[in-house]
């Protein structure tokens, strides 16, 4: 048997304790601030799913949406099906408290539309393969199809309900203003 530096006599494993904390365990205090950004980084990054689509992979926006959706919320709200448009960038901003559980929170999104550069025919097959858990709606930046135009801000309200261990998104009632057409337009 070897010894330890320091120690006299051989050196042993040390005899098994009972696990516990070193310290007394309390309930962590809701900190109503921490709900809040937590209520702001979820609903930016639904926003960003929210404004994202592909017309050849349609199921994956419903995919990446049903992780956010409070029960009884439609995935498919916000799209008609068809094109192509990819959010880049959101910052969530005000969180206005409407209740205990209930939030709106305000959300600027970055979003890139895309236009059709190749002949429409069928629909092309998309073989995605989601190797995390959560896929994000968001296309490729770039597609031989599709030409990306210049990007745009949109604003979106964001109503959440929270639950114990986390928020939801009423998905149906988001309201997305677009950007103001250009004078001359």
């Amino acid at each position: 048997m070897s010894r330890r530096a320091g120690q006299a006599g051989p050196w042993r494993w040390p005899r098994h304790r009972p696990a516990r904390p070193p310290f007394p365990v309390r309930p962590v205090p809701e900190d109503p601030a921490r709900r809040d950004a937590d209520a702001g980084a979820l609903a930016a990054a639904f926003a960003a799913d929210f404004l994202s689509w592909d017309e050849s992979d349609p199921a994956r926006r419903a995919r990446a949406l049903a992780t956010y959706a409070a029960p009884g919320g439609d995935p498919a709200t916000g799209w008609s099906g068809r094109g192509r448009q990819r959010a880049d960038l959101a910052l969530p901003g005000a969180v206005v408290r409407l209740g205990a559980d209930r939030v709106l929170v305000h959300v600027r999104v970055r979003v890139t539309p895309f236009r059709r550069v190749a002949p429409s025919g069928p629909r092309p097959v998309r073989f995605a393969l989601d190797v995390l858990p959560f896929p994000a709606s968001a296309p490729a930046p770039a597609h031989p199809m599709w030409e990306g135009l210049d990007s745009y801000w949109y604003e979106l309200l964001v109503p959440m309900r929270g639950s114990v261990d986390r928020w939801r998104v009423d998905v149906g009632a988001v309201i997305a203003v677009p950007p103001l057409p250009e004078r001359g337009s």
